[in-house]
This record gives structure tokens, sequence and C-alpha cells, in this order.
């Protein structure tokens, strides 16, 4: 019923296009709709509404009961007409324009046309075009017939019926009935009847039909300024424990996702973005290849500069420091990004062994000491936007191993040296620069040292110890490599394989492990 076509002319919209449960009531008639004007031939590309009948009685509203007889039928427009004049005291009488009056014993007109063809592109004012805006077309009382969303270059096209429409540009969820979001720019565009039935006319001489009409529309931007800053104390304003963003980029995104702007921060964590769509928006911080997303609210004015303080959540480690001895530690602990190998972060932890390494990104992380006279197991901690994330460290007393690294008498370069303590779980490693490496390790343990090259598909490799008694130099030779394969089989079995075993080669203080699989 409410799709007929009875229906849709005579009354236009039922409950279900406003997404009521509702679904008997009809505008101006009955249930929740019955104080709602119906809007005839609503959504409907060729048709309009061009006659509805209103009333109207010439004598005062305090004498219209003793003149029932002077109520006479007249068009909608009239009717609108004495209104305005009744209002302004230049008539007098009562216009009875109320949703049901024409409904119940006037009549309707709706007209059809093949409808003119309205197209253009939405811009902002610098002339960029915008896409994802909705575009929606309005006759003359306000009946929306049309709407449409801009393409990815901004462009529009709609169908027209007869009129001195109302194109409306809106972002937002629209309205169900109006079909208007938050509008933007508006234009009206006088379509002739012989254009909304496409007559083949080209009446200005310019090779395209008159039905054919474009009208761009524009959108007065509005524009944000204010600061970036790590929200160290999680409150989302700015206070005290809170520092300035001094490099990076604020991605702004419209709420609808359809536009976004990349502007730069400035040392003092400040910025600036001109030529952006009014409405809501998402401000990302975009620093060293990772986004974070504020938690700010971001509303863009038209034809304003809105002053805004942008809070991104800030990642911390907490670090707690003991000595080999389980007695809390104060040292000095970095925080190196594994994507970049950058020392990103400093503490020294106080006498009860805390610290905190703040503010930070999101990413991978390794702690470690950038003291030659402390060393400790390199520690991979995960930072999350806004939370703390915690790691426990044994701090040793260090001592320093260093020495070239060569194949036949010649430096190598760029190739990782592995150290593991044999008395204990620890592990760490070292890249070889200029042919030359230095490391920190525990003092008073034995290391088990390793590092592998490949030059030309041939394998070369070093696989020694040394004892870290005291700092020394320890030169490190690499030679040919050789590959050893094989089964470990269970004393019980010949043929099934010994899985996740470790299998040791000594020769002399040289310790060479290996893990089994599958056998």
């Amino acid at each position: 019923f409410y799709n007929s076509m009875l229906y849709r002319s005579y009354i236009g919209y039922g409950p279900k296009d406003l997404n009521q449960t509702d679904d008997t009531s009809i505008p101006g008639l009955s249930g929740s709709l019955q104080q709602q004007h119906p809007m005839q031939a609503w959504n409907m590309s060729h048709f309009k509404l061009v006659y509805v009948t209103a009333y109207y009685n010439p004598y005062p509203s305090d004498q219209v009961r003793s003149h029932p007889e002077a109520w006479r039928a007249v068009s909608y427009e009239d009717a609108a007409r004495y209104q305005q004049e009744i209002k302004a005291g230049n008539m007098t009488g009562v216009v009875d324009m109320t949703p049901g009056s024409g409904l119940r014993q006037g009549v309707v007109f709706v007209k059809y046309y093949d409808g003119a063809l309205i197209n253009g592109t939405v811009l902002m004012d610098t002339g960029e075009p915008v896409p994802g805006v909705r575009v929606t077309l309005l006759d003359e009382y306000g009946i929306p017939h049309a709407s449409t969303v801009s393409d990815a270059e901004g462009h529009y096209s709609l169908v027209s019926v007869a009129g001195n429409v109302t194109l409306v540009a809106s972002v937002g969820t629209p309205n169900p009935l109006t079909m208007i979001g938050s509008a933007l720019a508006t234009a009206r565009v006088n379509v002739s009847e012989e254009q909304a039935m496409r007559a083949r006319e080209d009446m200005n001489n310019d090779g395209v039909l008159d039905y054919n009409i474009n009208q761009n529309l524009r959108i007065h931007s509005g524009g944000l300024s204010g600061t970036v800053f790590w929200d160290i104390d999680g409150d989302s304003s700015r206070s005290a424990p809170d520092q300035s963003i001094g490099a990076g980029h604020l991605l702004l995104s419209y709420s609808n996702g359809t536009f976004e702007k990349t502007v730069n921060i400035s040392t003092d964590g400040i910025f600036v973005a001109t030529h952006l769509i009014p409405g809501n928006y998402k401000a990302t911080l975009v620093m060293n290849g990772t986004s974070v997303q504020s938690p700010t609210k971001v509303v863009v004015k038209q034809g304003e500069t809105s002053s805004v303080s942008i809070a991104v959540p800030s990642g911390h480690v907490d670090v707690l420091a003991r000595g080999a001895d389980g007695q809390n530690m104060s040292a000095p602990i970095s925080l190196v990004d594994l994507a970049t190998g950058n020392i990103v972060g400093e503490t020294t932890t106080d006498s009860n062994g805390s610290g905190v390494i703040e503010p930070l990104l999101p990413g991978e992380y390794e702690l470690s000491s950038y003291s030659p006279e402390y060393a400790f197991a390199p520690a991979a901690v995960s930072v999350k936007a806004g939370q703390h994330s915690s790691q426990n460290i044994t701090i040793y007393r260090a001592v320093n191993i260093s020495g070239s690294v060569t194949l036949n008498s010649e430096s190598l370069d760029d190739l990782t040296v592995f150290f593991n303590c044999r008395n204990m779980t620890y592990s760490d490693s070292v890249t070889v620069r200029d042919g030359h490496y230095s490391i920190s390790l525990p003092q008073g343990y034995l290391f088990d040292v390793y590092s592998l090259f490949m030059d030309n598909g041939r394998h070369y490799v070093y696989a020694g110890s040394v004892s870290t008694d005291s700092s020394k130099e320890m030169d490190i030779a690499l030679e040919p490599a050789y590959h050893l394969y094989g089964v470990a089989h269970p004393p019980t079995s010949s043929t099934l394989g010994l899985r996740d075993g470790t299998i040791h080669f000594f020769s002399g203080s040289m310790d060479v492990r290996a893990v089994t699989s599958v056998g």
C-alpha cells in the first residue's frame, strides 16, 4: 500500500521511510504521523505536486464559527500568500493549511515530467572537487525529489521536475524525510516546463539541448589551528605532565571518510589547516610511519578558523631493574626502536629500581644499556597507545669485548656476532661496522661466540668462546663452513626421529648446538 502509485502521489512518504516501527500511520490522517504534513510525490524524480486544496475564511478568527458557509477552497499557493498577508495585517481571515485539511475533502494533482538533467561538481572555495557530498533536489514546497552523492571527482547528476528547485549539498547522516544532512551549500535553479519535458530546444545556440543544465555547488570552507601534544596522564586535556609533539604530521579525516588532509606539525607542536569542509573530523598523528588516532573531537565551522588542542595518547614503558643479587638497582637504560635501530628514549632507574620511558609511539622496542659499566640481556617490549608496558630486567656489572672481524685477512662489514652465555640464560649480539665490533657483557661468565657470513654462495663461520673475567680484545677470523646433517634417534628406537632435542658439538672450549625438528 505504501509503495503504490496512489499512496506515493496522494500522501508521499510512509512510516518505514522514516525508520519508524509503526507501519500503520499516515501523514495528516492517522497514527504517530497524523500531525505531519504529507509530501505528495516525495522522492519521485518524475512527478511533482502542482495543486493541493487548502481553505480560506474571510472572517476574523473570533467570527469564523459564526460563518461556516464562508469557507472556500483555494490553492495551496494562494493559502500561503493569504497567510503572509494576514500576519502582516494587510488582510483579514483564517487559512486552514493543517496536515489533513486538503486530504479529507480536497483534491491533489501531481504532474509527470520526463525530467531535466542537472549535473555539476561540488567544489571547495579553492576550486578543489569534493567527493562524498550528498546533493538533494527539492521543489518549491520543500519536497525532496532526488538525492545522490558526489563521486571521486566531485561530480553529481540528478533528474529534475519543473519549477524553482533548490539544490542542497550536505554531509553527515541525512534526515530521512528531507534527505539532507548538515547543509554546506545551496543553489536555486529555475527549470522551465519545456526543460522538464526535455523539449529538443537550444535557445542559446550553445550546441547543448536546454534540458541539460549545469550547476556547480561551491562550499565555503573552514579551518583549524592549535597544538598537538602527548597526553601523558591520559585525561585528554592539556595539563602539567603533557608534552608538545615537535615533529610529524597531522592527518585530518572527514567523518564520512571521503575527505582528508595532512598538515605539518612544527617543532613547537603547532599546526594550521585551511580549506576544510565544515563538519566533524578524526585527527591522527603520523610519525615515523606509525599512526595514532586522537580521541579529541574536532569540529570545523564554516567560515571560521577554530582553535583546538589535539591530545595524542602516549605509550609508556615501566622498568624495574634488579642486580644479579636480586636487589633493586639504579642504572641507566635506553629503549631502541626495532624498526629503525634508533634509541628513542632513556631513563635512569631510581633507588627502588623503578623508571619510566615516555612518551612513545606504538611499536616494538628493546631495552638495553647505554652505559659501558652495565649489561643486561636485551628485553623486547611491545608498546600500545595510551597503555603502560612493564618489563623487569636483571643488570650486571659489565666488561667490554671488542676486536676485528676478517675473512682471509680482509675486513668484513654488516654481519652479526652472537654471544650466548653457558652459565645462565643470557644472549646478546652486535653488528660489525667497518670490520670492528664492541659489546658490553656481564662480568665473570663464559660465552659462546658465533658468526656466519655468505659470499658468492659459499658459507663462512666463526665459532669460539670468550671468558668475561675482564675487558679484552678478541679478533674473529671466519673460516669456510660445512653442513653437518643427519637423523637423531631416541635410545628406544632406531626408526623414530627425536623431536625438539638439542645436540652439542664440542671442540676444545667451543660448543656448537643444533636443535632437531622431527629428528
